[in-house]
């Protein structure tokens, strides 16, 4: 057996900035590991016990069934006719998180359909590239017979397309956590490997092993019966390789995998390093081709002196996949012949019937199955969200919303826009309907609207001593993650500020790869404030080797709904916080006061927050993708000030607004200084005018205006604007 050849040796191979299997499109810009089969493999065998001995035990049954396979083949004396087919039931599991533009969710069933197509082709050589084939090895790509279907019923009978979205974070998929595959692991509803070739589609895939140059990996599985889990038994794909045919002969290839076949190479993920082999008579031994596609007449690969390489193998990671040998179709057929994985009863009768791909009755489209998103998940009262619908299975051909707390509180349109006037969080429920079938879901409390912002005042200082203090807000997303809290090094001479001890956690642990974390700050009303300028203090070091990490500081005018960086807040091109303590391989201290950074912000870089009512800011740190290995940050001195003029004016008209809340009427109460024309003004949320009164007033003339004498305001949010000579305040009106 070859698979273990070259398992503990050290990638020395600097990946080349081309891709392989990648279409042109793909924006990602860096480089790209086909396939990490085997760097996950290496990573359980060190962290599970008895996995080492489950893998070898796995690969010596495999072998054994393909050495009887090829044995009853030569008892038969004939030549080599795939007579019998396999039929092998595919689930497409699409994990996203609700975006809207630009993501995971948006990718229409179309593509996959163009995958499993494409998939089939290459399985059954129906390929239009047959032609460019190496005529050394072109005979040995034959048609194998096996045939990859879209499951058209689900775990409990009912009728599905096979391809099904799930709202999970966990896009941002980590090869080490073995929890994540829960759509396949035993439960009643769920799709059992046994019954489905479960496929994960994500936005990216951290590794578990090193990846050279902090790449893109496009793919991996596991060989069968080597699955740490019954869910693993399923295969986690970059859905950024969904279109071009070499793109998506990564998922092919990641289906030989699947199916027990390793690399030409050898069982690693490091082609073009050291001569391997594979267990297949017809697949010369080699040492892989990383991204290159040489013309085949003029190799001699020194692996197998005298022999021409299969360089457009599937299974290998040149730039020019095209073909499966015949051996390997030889090995696939004994794995779907064996109990190895269930691979039998995988493409048995009863299973096809089960799936519906046999005697199946169901309507040819399936009742759609609701679920839906939107824009944002935060707005200001008075703001607007806009919904999507994510509705999948089929397409929908009607739509019921119900917006609790939105206006309008219903509708029938496919994106509706909705605003919400009060602040409160507000479930939204949506009805999906065509000839097939009805489906309804509801997300309690899934729109926040709030507006929190009048009682800040100017300047604003934090220094942390008293730890996080009130309205501070830690935002983390990913599960066990480090968090922020308090630490005893504080900058400018005071005692304490804020942490996030990365370095305690990720120098022993390595799944905190890519994770986020974020620190808000309160809301501010700078709607009577200009001339801003901000600052805060930072100290951070990074670990040698480890320059993947990201620090952004952003701001939201929406509560938090959507978020913006600010403009001269990168270091480098890749928005990386600027070092102040270098490098360490300890948990970094700022231990002295040249270790603290101040980063200040102008009134001319803030200047699209001036005259805003509801403005929050954040820190927002990602761990290195591929390393996991941040340094600790640390975060101290957070001031705002500015020119807040207009509050000036509330002060010298002695301004009071009562009762507020009002359940009728309200008083707005003024005493001018000198001879003045007020206006008073009533606004609701939209910014219409809905009451308006001049008032000329005489110096030192108390003023008392009723607003809502009519009792015609609605409960709701409204804005009361007192114009004196020009010039303006506005507060915050709340009818119950």
């Amino acid at each position: 057996m070859k698979f273990n050849i070259n398992f503990t040796m050290k990638k020395s191979l600097l990946y080349a900035a081309s891709i392989i299997f990648a279409a042109a499109a793909v924006s990602k810009a860096q480089n790209v590991q086909p396939c990490a089969t085997y760097g996950a493999q290496e990573y359980f065998i060190k962290t599970i016990p008895g996995y080492k001995e489950q893998v070898k035990a796995a690969e010596a049954e495999i072998a054994k069934n393909f050495a009887k396979y090829k044995e009853n083949k030569a008892l038969n004396k004939t030549a080599f006719t795939p007579a019998k087919s396999y039929t092998i039931p595919v689930v497409f599991h699409i994990l996203h998180t609700g975006q809207s533009i630009g993501s995971v969710p948006n990718l229409n069933e179309s593509v996959f359909i163009n995958a499993i197509n494409q998939v089939n082709r290459d399985f059954q050589r129906k390929g239009a590239d047959t032609t460019d084939i190496d005529p050394l090895y072109e005979p040995l790509y034959i048609n194998s017979r096996i045939h990859f279907a879209l499951a058209k019923k689900d775990p409990m009978g009912n009728c599905t397309n096979g391809i099904v979205r799930h709202y999970n974070p966990n896009t941002q998929w980590t090869q080490t956590n073995l929890y994540n595959y829960i759509y396949s692991t035993i439960g009643t509803s769920n799709w059992l490997p046994s019954s489905y070739m479960n496929v994960y589609i994500v936005d990216a895939i951290i590794p578990a092993g090193e990846v050279a140059g902090g790449g893109t990996i496009v793919g991996y599985t596991y060989i069968p019966g080597t699955s740490p889990n019954i869910g693993s038994d399923a295969i986690v794909y970059d859905a950024n390789f969904l279109s071009g045919i070499n793109s998506i002969r990564s998922l092919s290839h990641e289906i030989g995998h699947w199916l027990g076949l390793s690399h030409p190479f050898g069982g690693s993920n490091n082609a073009g390093v050291i001569c391997g082999n594979d267990d297949i008579d017809d697949t010369p031994a080699t040492a892989g081709y990383y991204s290159t596609c040489p013309d085949y007449l003029t190799l001699n690969d020194s692996c197998a002196p005298g022999t021409r390489p299969n360089m457009q193998n599937i299974m290998d990671y040149s730039g020019c996949p095209k073909m499966f040998s015949q051996g390997q179709v030889e090995k696939m057929h004994s794995v779907l012949e064996s109990s190895v994985a269930k691979r039998d009863s995988l493409v048995g009768v009863a299973n096809l019937i089960k799936t519906g791909l046999l005697n199946n009755t169901s309507p040819v489209t399936c009742a759609p199955i609701a679920d839906f998103w939107a824009n944002k998940t935060n707005v200001c009262s008075g703001q607007v969200a806009n919904y999507v619908n994510t509705s999948y299975n089929s397409n929908p051909t009607s739509f019921a919303w119900t917006f609790e707390g939105g206006s309008p509180s219903t509708s029938t349109l496919a994106a509706p826009s909705v605003t919400y006037s009060n602040p409160g969080k507000y479930a939204v429920s949506l009805t999906v309907t065509n000839a097939s079938g009805t489906s309804t879901i509801t997300r309690e409390e899934f729109m926040n609207s709030s507006w929190n912002a009048d009682d800040t005042s100017f300047p604003y200082s934090e220094s942390f001593e008293n730890g996080l203090p009130a309205k501070w807000n830690i935002v983390n997303p990913n599960y066990a993650s480090v968090a922020w809290s308090t630490a005893l090094y504080g900058s400018q001479g005071t005692e304490k500020c804020l942490i996030l001890p990365n370095a305690n956690a990720s120098f022993g642990f390595s799944d905190t790869r890519s994770h986020v974390d974020i620190l808000e700050t309160p809301q501010f009303n700078f709607s009577n404030t200009s001339a801003l300028s901000l600052s805060y203090d930072y100290s951070f070091a990074r670990k040698p080797g480890v320059t993947g990490d990201q620090f952004k500081f952003e701001y939201s005018l929406d509560c938090g709904g959507t978020w913006t960086a600010l403009s001269g807040n990168a270091s480098t091109a890749a928005n990386q916080m600027a070092t102040s303590g270098g490098t360490m391989t300890v948990p970094y201290i700022p231990n002295a006061a040249n270790k603290w950074v101040t980063r200040s912000y102008n009134a001319t870089t803030l200047n699209a927050l001036n005259n805003k009512r509801d403005v929050k800011f954040r820190f927002w740190f990602q761990n290195d993708p591929s390393m996991g290995d941040a340094q600790n940050l640390y975060i101290d001195e957070f001031k705002i000030s500015g020119t807040v003029g207009l509050n000036e004016l509330e002060n010298e008209l002695g301004l009071a607004i009562y009762p507020n809340p009002t359940s009728s009427t309200s008083l707005v109460e003024f005493t001018t200084p000198a001879t003045s024309r007020v206006l008073v003004s009533v606004i609701d949320v939209t910014g219409r005018t809905i009451e308006a009164e001049t008032i000329n007033t005489n110096s030192g003339e108390t003023v008392k205006h009723t607003v809502n004498k009519s009792g015609a305001l609605r409960s709701g949010i409204y804005f009361v604007t007192i114009n004196v000579n020009n010039q303006q305040i506005t507060k915050k009106l709340i009818i119950e």
